[in-house]
């Protein structure tokens, strides 16, 4: 899983505009599935500077099912 993909995901959750946020939110739940999601939701919570961003990223991590 690409990180710099991920994060400008996650910024797409937090976009004014609700389409933009659903497709966002969709695209993150099928990123989901894919091997590296978890690690590189734990890079951008590690290196990010962007409050907003980084709850964010905590909130993706939290809802990540587990096996």
């Amino acid at each position: 899983m690409n990180a710099a993909g991920l994060r400008s995901r996650i910024v797409a959750t937090l976009d004014a505009d609700a389409d933009t946020r659903r497709r966002a939110e969709l695209e993150l739940k099928t990123a989901e599935d894919h091997p590296g999601f978890t690690d590189a939701l734990l890079d951008i919570l590690h290196a990010e500077q962007e409050a907003p961003i980084r709850m964010s990223s905590t909130q993706s991590h939290k809802s990540t099912p587990r096996s």
